[in-house]
């Protein structure tokens, strides 16, 4: 069998950083984050570092593959830890104020982050507490106008958007189309979106002016397919998801996305987005529900969430979505 220095000419080289221009099938060592990465063509999720206590429901958000974070989330009782990724290894920072799940996406970056709603009680109880995070701590914020939980979120810190999602009510329990916008300080009410929904999955880094949502699920019709794109005022209908589902992890922007896994089941289905239709992309790993999410459609992470073995337990699995770029090996010393 032909070896790669058979094929190159040379052993697996050593970089301080990933070089520039590299050719597909390339395979190099980055010793400073102590990966073996090739690179590849087309695109491919990856098993790679575990977090530290797997969750269900939780909030998180990140800018990039090497940059993202996760918050409370359950089993009972719901916790307040909250957990940073550099790239290379996961750990604990500080917690948020108020333990929930339930949340939905979360919004921003690793340096400067936003979420609001989740759930409190065992139905659970949606609340409107939001929190900001500054790169070292968590503190509360302005309220949401309306308490929800599972909602869909994207934009920045500054300029945040939050839609759809559930309330928990006792009485009346519903499922909502409200969009809330955050300008840094308080939330304002925007336009509705055209399908109520909750559980939807976002681009999770495109702007305030220029958002996406895909999927979800409701009372009415069960798991959703439409996709839906926010030009800063008001939502518009674009084309539709291939398989309909609640639950999955999105990355991305409007002009460029991708979603993964979701429910009815344990999916392992990946989706991408061009800017005008959705194609089917390589599966993940590992079927899952309720998990977290960041990075790009070309660079992007689905973090822990719910694999159904057991469905009470989060589980510590990440996986790394790589499209035509370098996709991580393994994050353990490796031999050339």
């Amino acid at each position: 069998m032909a070896t790669y220095k058979n094929i190159k000419g040379s052993r697996v080289r050593v970089e301080s950083a990933d070089p520039s221009p590299v050719d597909t099938g390339d395979i190099w060592y980055n010793s400073s984050n102590n990966d073996l990465r090739f690179n590849a063509a087309g695109e491919f999720w990856t098993e790679t570092t575990d977090v530290n206590v797997g969750r269900i429901n939780p909030g998180g958000c990140g800018e990039t593959a090497e940059a993202a974070m996760y918050w409370s989330g359950q089993p009972s009782p719901y916790t307040v830890d909250c957990e940073i990724w550099n790239g290379t290894a996961w750990a604990e920072t500080g917690n948020v104020g108020t333990a929930r799940f339930a949340i939905g996406t979360g919004i921003g970056t690793t340096s400067a982050a936003l979420f609001g709603g989740g759930g409190t009680g065992p139905q659970p109880q949606g609340v409107g507490l939001s929190e900001e995070w500054n790169g070292t701590a968590w503190s509360e914020g302005n309220n949401m106008i309306t308490p929800r939980v599972l909602l869909a979120g994207f934009g920045t810190q500054t300029a945040g958007v939050n839609a759809g999602g559930y309330n928990s009510c006792i009485a009346y329990p519903s499922d909502l189309g409200y969009t809330e916008e955050y300008n840094g300080t308080s939330w304002s009410e925007g336009s509705d979106l055209n399908t109520v929904r909750r559980s939807a999955a976002s681009a999770i880094i495109s702007t305030s002016t220029a958002g996406m949502i895909f999927g979800g699920t409701g009372f009415i019709g069960g798991a959703k397919n439409e996709c839906e794109q926010w030009n800063g005022s008001a939502w518009s209908e674009v084309a539709d998801i291939s398989v309909a589902r609640g639950e999955a992890a999105g990355v991305g922007t409007q002009a460029l996305a991708a979603m993964a896994g979701g429910n009815p089941g344990y999916m392992t289905t990946t989706e991408t987005w061009n800017g005008s239709a959705w194609a089917s992309g390589n599966p993940l790993n590992t079927g899952r529900i309720e998990m977290s999410s960041a990075g790009s459609a070309t660079a992007g992470l689905a973090v822990t969430g719910n694999t159904g073995s057991p469905s009470t337990v989060g589980s510590l699995l990440m996986e790394e979505y790589a499209a035509g770029s370098s996709v991580r090996i393994t994050s353990s010393t490796a031999s050339s």
